[in-house]
């Protein structure tokens, strides 16, 4: 199963996948303290971000327990998991990029 945040993603990667090997699904994995940092900033959420807040999506929903709950009743076991940043195309006031902190895994069918 590959899973994404952005729903574009999934569509690319069920499109990549023309026999259907896996299944794909978007899940919001974000992190709640990053995306609070980027719309309390100056000015208020980037455009992007904006985006997500006007169509009624709520980033960052899910608690990092949460997560493991989700992926065991999809059937799944997970095989390997770690932290990782998804580096954004919007910067901080300094220049930096934004990065949001994130957790990866690998899973099987239980």
């Amino acid at each position: 199963m590959g899973v994404d945040l952005s729903l574009g993603a999934v569509e690319h990667a069920r499109r990549a996948d023309p026999a259907g090997a896996a299944e794909y699904r978007q899940l919001n994995l974000t992190d709640a303290a990053g995306v609070a940092e980027l719309a309390a900033g100056p000015g208020g959420p980037p455009a992007k971000l904006r985006r997500v807040f006007d169509h009624g999506l709520r980033p960052a929903d899910a608690a990092d327990k949460e997560v493991p709950e989700v992926l065991a009743e999809a059937g799944l076991e997970i095989l390997a998991e770690g932290p990782t940043a998804l580096a954004q195309t919007e910067q901080w006031p300094d220049g930096s990029r934004v990065e949001l902190p994130a957790r990866w895994f690998v899973v099987s069918r239980a």
